[in-house]
């Protein structure tokens, strides 16, 4: 599977992850927090992210990561 948009990534990460339960849909909601604020500060005019908000983001993307590490590890092995 392959998408030339992000948004086209967006869409397939939802529907083979999210929408067949590999995944919890609290994960997607991040993905979708995350690329909203990737094209918020990419496009905005003055855009301030406030630190507390980015530290809880890093967190959670460190577990996202894992998690899907863990999916890729279980669906090659």
């Amino acid at each position: 599977m392959s998408s030339s948009k992000h948004s086209g990534i967006r869409a397939l990460f939802n529907r083979e992850w999210i929408k067949t339960g590999r995944l919890p849909a609290g994960m997607g909601d991040l993905y979708g927090d995350l690329f909203d604020g990737r094209q918020e500060g990419d496009y905005g005019d003055i855009v301030s992210f406030q630190l507390d908000e980015v530290q809880t983001w890093l967190d959670e993307a460190r577990l996202f990561v894992d998690r899907i590490a863990e999916e890729i590890a279980k669906a090659s092995g």
